[in-house]
């Protein structure tokens, strides 16, 4: 291979990792005035004449070897401006989404270099130039640069593109948040898996990893940083602790041991509600969730878990809770009417409660069981018993 087509090769190779492309003009010199664009124009050429006979060439340049073309289009090289063009930005393209994929975000440098060599930094820069190409005039363009169809500008959003590095970030922040926040509505948590993608394509998974790392980002200095990712805003922390964010590895692997605690717990009450024998233990903490259930204490997640095994639905449950409860309240009536005091009858702990819980939800009659007579003989009772109350609270 000669000598100078090896040094107007890298030249064109210098030309490709600062632009992306080999789409130049013809009467296009580098800063030295060496005529890279002519060099281009006659590589072209001299593909062409591999196929033509010698005697049917209109040039006589020396048809290309096949390292030639194969070191030309390492970089970029296209050979018929009239029909490459689709086809390499559909390449550069899947580079793109490579990326994104592996990354969660577009934001490269310029000089950035794939590990196959493609100058992906350059060729991202010239589509946000591309896509501002689409609202200038051609005569008023900077820049060589096509615009963008509206088919290109859809797939490279779709793969996170940001137009506007300097506006486009809050944008696209909310948009994920937006993201966020439905599967944190769905799932009552944000326990996201790092490969978990939405149906849209969201990388949601990377994309709350990257918050965490963003968080840490608030208390290091941009120094001693090892990843490029920006420090979130007070805002952005509010925002995403109001939907279940969870800052530490170490926490969200606690919540996933609490969530499978309740899963077994659930499980054991389910069998025992089927059936029908209920141990004190599981009534307590079924009472338990009925308060928490008051108080709104508890989450979505355990309210639909609680829901699918007829905690709150099945009839023969609530029936046997009332009945369990009225029966208590009924023993302490009589008991009282034949001894004149409210001693501890022998199973006024059924159901779970203690004897000092028993008489206190009698008097507030929060579960709503007790019907209005039943609520004012309680009254006049307790009334007549006070004193007896304050010594059992003592």
């Amino acid at each position: 291979m000669r000598e100078k087509w090896k040094l107007m090769y890298e030249l064109a190779k210098q030309y490709y990792k600062k632009h992306g492309h080999l789409r130049i003009v013809q009467t296009y010199q580098t800063e030295e005035g060496i005529a890279l664009g002519a060099w281009i124009a006659n590589q072209r050429l001299a593909y062409k004449n591999r196929t033509i006979p010698k005697e049917k060439r209109k040039v006589t340049l020396n048809p290309l070897s096949d390292e030639q073309v194969k070191l030309l289009e390492t970089i970029g090289m296209e050979w018929d401006l009239k029909k490459e063009p689709q086809k390499r930005w559909m390449r550069n393209y899947e580079k793109a989404k490579e990326h994104y994929h592996q990354h969660g975000h577009l934001r490269i440098p310029q000089t950035y270099c794939t590990k196959d060599g493609t100058s992906l930094g350059a060729w991202i820069y010239n589509q946000r130039l591309a896509y501002k190409n689409r609202t200038i005039p051609k005569e008023k363009r900077k820049n060589g640069v096509a615009p963008l169809s509206d088919e290109q500008v859809q797939l490279l959003e779709t793969i996170g593109m940001e137009w506007d590095l300097k506006k486009e970030p809050q944008k696209r922040w909310m948009q994920n948040y937006e993201k966020a926040k439905e599967y944190y509505h769905h799932h009552d948590n944000l326990l996201v898996p790092a490969s978990h993608i939405c149906g849209d394509g969201t990388q949601l998974g990377r994309w709350i990893q990257n918050q965490r790392k963003a968080y840490k980002n608030r208390t290091i200095p941009k120094e001693e940083r090892n990843n490029t990712i920006s420090p979130l805003t007070d805002e952005q922390v509010k925002l995403l602790e109001e939907i279940g964010m969870v800052w530490s590895v170490r926490k969200v692997s606690k919540l996933t041991k609490q969530k499978q605690d309740l899963t077994n717990r659930l499980e054991m009450v389910e069998k025992e509600i089927q059936s029908k024998n209920i141990s004190i233990e599981t009534n307590k903490w079924l009472i338990e969730q009925f308060q928490l259930q008051e108080q709104n204490k508890l989450t979505r997640n355990q309210l639909a878990m609680l829901k699918n095994i007829g905690v709150y639905s099945t009839p023969a449950y609530q029936t046997y809770f009332k009945q369990a409860f009225l029966e208590v309240f009924i023993k302490v009536i009589y008991y009282f009417r034949d001894n004149k005091t409210l001693l501890e009858p022998t199973d006024i702990t059924r159901l779970g409660w203690t004897y000092e819980e028993w008489y206190e939800i009698f008097n507030k009659n929060e579960l709503g069981i007790l019907d209005e007579k039943q609520y004012e003989a309680w009254k006049r009772i307790y009334l007549f018993n006070s004193k007896q109350i304050k010594v059992l609270k003592k």
